[in-house]
């Protein structure tokens, strides 16, 4: 929950205070200098647009605003999430850097985690698995090795470990 001090610490509300202010200032000061009747015009014009918020509105054009406001807002904030989302493309686990990208998948209508590899270390390109000798997937312990440099690495997490951790991570938050 916001407190009013988070509030009026906002950049825009500052920015849209100062205005305000610098307005009413600007309005007295040309007013004094140049012997206008600015404040008395601009009293006349709020007058004016009292009288027009005075006329009677139904009530169902009133609740139709809110939900048209609403449900707008709804989607321009998810859209705001799901673009940022889909920006989250790389992490590291076991202090291994994983890459990956997201594809949109027709059929359950959503992005899904595809080609997910760890990077080299040393020249960032992804990783190939490979079993070797004495060591598999069976005893929980997957291998890969870098195609340029040809260094081995072992992790505890496959692919799919890390697929389904990125994608509950993404859809969870």
């Amino acid at each position: 929950m916001h407190t009013i001090k988070q509030f009026f610490n906002h950049e825009w509300v500052k920015n849209v205070s100062y205005s305000v202010i610098a307005g009413l200032i600007l309005l007295f000061f040309t007013e004094v200098i140049f012997k206008l009747p600015i404040l008395a015009t601009t009293m006349k014009g709020i007058k004016y647009i009292g009288g027009v918020l005075a006329l009677q509105i139904p009530v169902y054009m009133v609740l139709i605003a809110i939900v048209v406001i609403s449900l707008t807002w709804r989607y321009l904030k998810e859209r705001k999430n799901s673009n940022e989302r889909l920006r989250y493309t790389a992490d590291k686990f076991e202090h291994i850097t994983w890459r990956w990208e997201w594809k949109y998948n027709q059929l359950i209508k959503r992005y899904e985690v595809k080609n997910a590899a760890p990077v080299c270390p040393d020249d960032e390109c992804s990783l190939l698995p490979m079993i070797s000798e004495g060591v598999s997937e069976e005893f929980g312990v997957y291998m890969w090795r870098c195609q340029d440099c040809i260094k081995t690495i072992g992790t505890i997490s496959s692919e799919l470990d890390i697929v389904e951790y990125v994608e509950k991570k993404n859809y969870t938050t």
